[in-house]
């Protein structure tokens, strides 16, 4: 693809090459300047743009040049789209350059990298023209050789696992109701023998011979129904609440519940009239007039004009009365604790051993937390599959094992299982892995984006330094102390930064001492440069060999 703007391309003086003047060629260099020069690769292009000027009173009005760029290497060229520029009085239809005032001009283009255009060179072909006449007038160098820094980049995407969600120990509770008659708070001996409040004292007593139950409190919430004054409805809810506390109390006494006695144990509390109760009593009931009955109290703006209303409903409609209130005079007994989890050690275990008992989240856990050995790791969750066959974290995670570990294929086959069960954060960076792994960087970078795990804004600065957006590859990286998060911040410009990320890796391998030594040299820092390759050439002499010929070392390899 290749994209031309005139901008400004300053090599007035070489139309003076068209009336003989031999120096034309050095006094080009003082009117044109090549940005970047060397030339670079960025997002698989090169680009450049040609900046210049031709001056007031060069450019002889009845005469035309023509430019051609072309980029020249050992295998071939790549010429690029001419230009050419007119004097005042030539009869043509180009860029006119003014003879009194000159004229500013660019000349920007573009073309596909290959490997070729490492060593070559930028000149420009330059033809005069007068009338029907031409005159090739021979060529400039405009920029020497293609930095190629970009393309170190590494396809080091980072697969994510998916949580386990283990939670050791489960704060839950049970209840249990004992009911009141009207304006009562005096408790029934019939209440204390029905079945919910009956299996409440038996969870308790229990609980004792149970070493993974911890009872940690018990309230008393006690409940009035709402047909009676407001003050009444909250002391009788309170009262009801004591009342029970003191027979619950002698059942927690004989069961010897640890901590029972603590301050804070027990607590009492009044809810008063139980409005949201009735209404939904009401709404599951039978009552054909339901929806009016909702209604009329609805409409009533005064709390004691709808206790007066309900109380008037109350003869009339008899499951009110007989059904629904007596239902809300209650008091709830719940009693609140925490199921011990199994250890660490019962769950490592179990999961080699018996899995089948483990819940899928100890086995996530067991393979994430409880072992290193990669080979244990991949078999607990092997075993996680086989009980939890639908449940995408084991495929997930066995996946990203398996590619960290070098089986990419194997790995790949995994996640993409799991991605087909469930669609979310996890699977979508670990799709974009895969599709960057391919090539495919549109595809990774869509799936990537409907990602929020911090790998996923990792894997999108890979593709960013791939794509030359720097700036956003070195904040997506920064997170990570990584080859290719100390490569985004030298393309960035931030070549202290790259070296103090390279320095702290602890891994110098002749492909981390060969970018650290790309930092210092544009650091200008060319004698730490040369010791740094001198270290390079005892790693990997062809890595050696290729820095004779990058241009990142035009300075420091003299």
């Amino acid at each position: 693809m290749k994209h031309l703007v005139f901008k400004s391309l300053s090599l007035a003086v070489l139309a003076l090459a068209f009336t003989s003047c031999n120096g034309w060629k050095e006094l080009a260099k003082d009117y044109y300047t090549v940005n970047p020069n060397p030339l670079e690769v960025k997002n698989g292009q090169v680009s450049y743009d040609i900046n210049g000027q031709f001056p007031a009173k060069v450019f002889k009005k009845a005469y035309a040049l023509e430019i051609t760029p072309e980029l020249v290497y050992a295998n071939g060229t790549t010429p690029f789209s001419s230009v050419v520029y007119q004097g005042e009085s030539f009869p043509g239809n180009y860029t006119v350059i003014p003879f009194e005032e000159g004229k500013a001009v660019t000349y920007t283009a573009s073309t596909p990298y290959k490997a070729d255009m490492q060593q070559s060179t930028l000149m420009g072909k330059l033809k005069g023209m007068k009338g029907n006449k031409t005159k090739d007038l021979g060529s400039i160098k405009l920029a020497q050789g293609v930095i190629t820094t970009a393309l170190l980049v590494e396809d080091d995407f980072l697969p994510a696992y998916a949580p386990s969600n283990f939670v050791r120990d489960t704060e839950t509770s049970q209840s249990g109701l004992i009911h009141f008659l009207v304006n009562s708070w005096v408790v029934r001996p019939a209440q204390l023998k029905n079945a919910g409040y009956v299996a409440l004292c038996n969870f308790v007593k229990g609980s004792v011979k149970d070493t993974n139950i911890v009872i940690t409190s018990i309230d008393f919430i006690g409940h009035a129904s709402p047909e009676g004054e407001a003050t009444l409805n909250e002391n009788l809810s309170i009262d009801r609440a004591k009342a029970v506390e003191k027979y619950f109390a002698e059942v927690v006494k004989k069961a010897k519940i640890a901590g029972a006695d603590a301050s804070g144990f027990y607590s009492e509390k009044g809810e008063g009239a139980d409005w949201d109760g009735f209404f939904d009593l009401l709404a599951n009931s039978n009552i054909s007039d339901k929806d009016m009955i909702k209604r009329t109290l609805e409409g009533e703006p005064l709390l004691a004009t709808k206790e007066k209303t309900l109380k008037s409903l109350e003869s009339t409609y008899a499951p009110i009365r007989d059904q629904i209130l007596p239902d809300l005079r209650r008091t709830e007994v719940k009693v609140n604790y925490t199921i011990k989890g199994r250890t660490d050690e019962q769950i490592l275990a179990l999961a080699k051993s018996n899995p089948s008992v483990l819940t899928a989240n100890e086995l996530i856990y067991a393979a994430e937390s409880l072992t290193k050995d990669t080979n244990e790791q991949m078999a607990i969750l092997k075993s996680a599959i086989a009980v939890y066959p639908n449940d995408y974290r084991g495929y997930n995670n066995l996946g990203v094992i398996l590619w960290d570990n070098g089986d990419k294929a194997a790995g790949a086959i995994q996640l993409a299982k799991a991605a087909s069960l469930e669609k979310n954060a996890v699977t979508n960076n670990n799709c974009g892995v895969m599709a960057g792994a391919k090539g495919d960087n549109i595809a990774a970078m869509q799936a990537l984006k409907d990602s929020d795990v911090a790998e996923s804004a990792y894997n999108q600065g890979i593709l960013n330094i791939k794509g030359g957006d720097y700036a956003a590859a070195a904040a997506q990286t920064k997170a990570y102390d990584s080859y290719d998060s100390a490569l985004a911040q030298l393309l960035n410009g931030d070549n202290a930064a790259a070296i103090n990320t390279l320095n702290s890796l602890g891994n110098d391998n002749a492909k981390v001492l060969y970018l650290k030594a790309v930092a210092y040299a544009r650091n200008g820092q060319n004698v730490k440069a040369k010791e740094t390759l001198a270290e390079v050439a005892k790693l990997d002499p062809a890595m050696a060999a290729a820095a004779q010929k990058d241009l990142e070392f035009r300075n420091v390899l003299k």
